[in-house]
């Protein structure tokens, strides 16, 4: 299984940038717009091809600092 690398940012533009420069890299991206969404990724069954998180601490609802 490939491994990916999560981000977690409710800026659509931070999102697209992270996700570019992690592309350029070789790495798979799997990106979410929030603290419950990347929850919820993680615990679902693709959470295991999971190998790194970039995470926005602040976030409306559930921040950065919860999820970890």
């Amino acid at each position: 299984m490939v491994q990916s690398v999560l981000i977690v940012d409710d800026d659509p533009a931070q999102r697209r940038i992270l996700e570019a420069v992690v592309g350029r890299f070789g790495f798979e991206t799997v990106c979410v717009d929030g603290g419950q969404k990347a929850l919820d990724h993680l615990n679902g069954p693709a959470g295991k091809n999971i190998a790194v998180v970039i995470l926005d601490l602040v976030m409306p609802d559930i921040d950065g600092m919860a999820v970890l």
